[in-house]
Parts: structure tokens; sequence; C-alpha cells
């Protein structure tokens, strides 16, 4: 926003009725207050409405408040809990639904034919002297078909080589540490519709990655092998990325990831502890993790593999055991293996933070300020940033454009480089990284 205040002016000369922000990205209340503060400099008539994950989570929280549930803890950083004026008096509207694309339309509709508010599903607003209201409850079942975007239509300026598409809502599992799956209904889409987006975007000529923003797009061994035969059919070459659930991949279905343009698999393992797993409800194995990345790096698929460090029950022995799963990969092939190595975060909404779970396992604080019976954050935090200390040919991951910049070889040679700069680093050794950084320099010019 603040690097785009020129661009915001011209659009604000079209006349606009409605500014909509969702919170996707937007995930503190002061980051969201930052942004309507400066739309009120530029805007202050416009009516403003807010939506997304951020205000859904606040609603489902707000309705807990005066339950067991833990709410005083997460007080400050919710709407609706959190009372301050100043926070929410630039918001005329919340879009209180777990999609809100029907709520957002009959919004705009009743604005432009100066309409009643109140009387749209699925909205919170704050009357003058500062009283909360919510009107009726309406859940929406918006469908995919309607989802897709005419992207021959798209002005260039909002395409890029690596493009974002979504395939499916929601999540149909229940991992103990993430808030995401609550309250939220699985729904993906049908294969033609994805088709006809990756048709459309390769028809453009602007893209050339595209990067699936699902958890649960490839879910199984028949959704890898239907969607990776409508990639190869439909998508023209097109190379491509997205979170893959290591038992959906097999020796037989391999193959069609490569075929298809896959060029790099996301797998959340979290941890190659099989008690740490159980407890996280993640339904998988260090050996099933160890099987799928012989495959991937047998076909040459890069990937990138997500861990958390401290959930309840961790310990020395266990990030051990995730450690060596790790120094266990196989790195057979051409691709790269990438780990991003998170500390456990105490989510409100996650099913770890029920009252019932903080009992099993001494679990007390919130977000960033937990302990329990085996380690708190501050230990948690100090293992993750010693990780890569401990682990063997994998790196740290910088973005699925730089497979649009470069070939697989040079990428791994850059790979290399910058985690020996990240190593000497951590040893303090100011010679070691002027040269790995000249190394460094003389590859990306060569």
């Amino acid at each position: 926003m603040d690097l785009e205040i020129e661009r915001f002016k011209k659009l604000l000369q079209e006349d606009p009725k409605v500014i909509a922000l969702s919170t996707t990205f937007l995930t503190d209340i002061k980051l969201v207050k930052n942004v309507t503060k400066t739309i009120r400099q530029y805007a202050p008539d416009i009516k403003i409405v807010l939506g997304g994950p951020l205000v859904y989570n606040s609603y489902l929280l707000y309705q807990m408040k005066d339950s067991d549930y833990d709410t005083d803890s997460c007080d400050q950083d919710f709407f609706f809990l959190n009372q301050d004026r100043e926070l929410h008096e630039d918001i005329d509207l919340f879009v209180v639904e777990e999609q809100g694309e029907a709520a957002l339309q009959q919004i705009i509709t009743t604005i432009k034919n100066c309409g009643d508010l109140s009387a749209i599903p699925n909205l919170a607003y704050y009357s003058y002297d500062n009283q909360l209201a919510f009107t009726r409850r309406k859940a929406e079942d918006n469908s995919f078909d309607e989802d897709l975007v005419n992207w021959g239509e798209v002005p260039d300026e909002y395409l890029s080589p690596v493009f974002p598409v979504r395939g499916s809502r929601g999540c149909p599992y229940k991992c103990s540490y993430c808030n995401f799956c609550i309250a939220r209904k699985f729904r993906l889409k049908e294969v033609d519709i994805v088709a006809k987006e990756i048709s459309a975007l390769a028809d453009t000529g602007k893209v050339r990655i595209i990067r699936f923003t699902d958890d649960k797009l490839f879910l199984t061994r028949q959704h890898v092998e239907e969607y990776s035969k409508m990639l190869i059919k439909s998508g023209k070459g097109l190379k491509w990325s997205s979170f893959v659930r290591a038992s959906s991949i097999t020796r037989d279905n391999v193959h069609l990831l490569k075929d298809s343009g896959c060029i790099l698999a996301q797998i959340g393992m979290e941890s190659g502890s099989k008690k740490i797993l159980k407890g996280m409800n993640k339904k998988d194995t260090p050996e099933n993790y160890l099987r799928v990345i012989d495959l991937l790096n047998a076909n040459g698929i890069s990937t990138q593999l997500y861990f958390i460090v401290g959930f309840p029950g961790e310990t020395q022995e266990t990030i051990n055991e995730t450690i060596q799963m790790i120094n266990n990969f196989s790195h057979k092939g051409s691709g790269i293996n990438h780990i991003m190595i998170f500390p456990f975060v105490f989510a409100p909404l996650s099913p770890i933070y029920l009252p019932e779970n903080r009992k099993k396992y001494n679990l007390s604080g919130y977000m960033t300020g937990w302990k329990h019976d085996t380690m708190d954050f501050t230990q948690a935090y100090k293992y993750a940033k010693e990780f890569f200390l401990r682990c063997n040919n994998v790196y740290p991951f910088y973005g699925i454009d730089e497979f649009d910049k470069a070939d697989i070889a040079k990428l791994k040679k850059v790979a290399q480089l910058r985690m020996q700069i990240l190593q000497a680093e951590f040893l303090c050794s100011p010679e070691a990284v002027e040269q790995g950084w000249e190394k460094l320099r003389q590859v990306m010019v060569s």
C-alpha cells in the first residue's frame, strides 16, 4: 500500500463506492488499521468492507468468549473481542462468513441502490455509539463453476511469469497445530474447471509457472492422476508447483507429476518422529516420507518440505529423529530438497488450543509465548535456528520465482553456496562468509 499510493489515487478517480479488503495477508488487526488509516486519508467517504480469515476467525472466537475456551489471551489480536474503537472506526462493514463472495455482491448491489445493508446476512458493524451488531446468519455455498476468470480480458499488468491458481477451499484433515480447517468445509474444483483456467493462462503468453495455492489439490492418488493428466493436456508446456500429500505419490504415478511439468512438490512433513506425528494427527510416517522423497528425487522433482519444532511432546530426542530422517534423504536426481523450519505457534482455533489439550500437555500461553511439559518457545526457536547446521544437502527456500530465472543445475549450485554462507554466519566466520559471497557472485554472472 505504501509503495503504491499514486496508483491508489489514480484508481480513486474512477469514483468507486466500495473498497473491499481481504485479510488473507493482513493477519493482524493493527496491520489492517495501517491500511484503513491510509485509505481514509484519500477516501474519507467510501465504504470499506473487510472480510477473509482474520474476520471469520474473530467471529468464531467472539462466539466462545464466555465459555471455558481461552479467549482472554488473544482478545487484543482479534476484531469483536478487541473493542478499541480506533481499530475498527474506519471499517463500515465486516463480512463474517467462511466464503463471503455472495455477501460482498449483495453489499455492492445494495449500496448502488441505496438499500438497507442491515438486511444482508453474515455482516457485522458498529453503530455510532460503538455497539457491535450482527445480521442474521446464512451459510454460503458458492459454486466453483462461477469462479472462472476470463484471463484473456485481464490487463497484462496483473499477470506475471509465476502465477497463483486456486483449486479448492478448506481442508478435510484436522492437524492438531493448524487452525485453517476449523468450521471450513472442504470443496474441490472440478478438473475441467481448473483445465479451462490453466489453458486460458497459458494462452496469455505471460505465464510460465503455475503456483497452486491449495494445501489439498493433490490429495489422493486419484487426484494426482486426474490433475496431472489434465495439466499434460491443458497446460501447454507450463511448469507448476503445489502442495502434494505424501501418501498420494506412488511409483506408478510419480512420472505423471514429472511429465505434467511439476518442478516443485511442497509437503508438510512437520516431523520425523512417529510420536510427534501421532500427536499432530498427521496420519503419516517417517518411512513413507523417505519413500516419497526417494521417488521425487529420482524423477528430478525439487521439494519444499515444512517442519515444526516444539510441538507438545517435543524433546531433543524427537528433534534428533527428524534430523536423522532428513539426513537419510536419497538426493538421487537433479532436484533440490528445500526445508522450511518453524517454531511451534500456539494458535487459537487449532485443535491443540482446546481446553482438554491444554490440560493433557500442561500447555500454557499463547502464540509465541507458550510452554509445555517438555519445551518452551525460546528453546524451540533456538533449535529451529540451529536446524540447518545439522542437516546435510538440504537448503532454505527463497521462492518459486527462482525456477523461472535459471536452470536447475545453476539453482542447485546457488543453493549450496547460500547454505555455506548461512552456516559461516552461524559460526561467526567473516572470512568464510566473504568467500562464499564471492563464489556466489561468480556463479550468478556465469
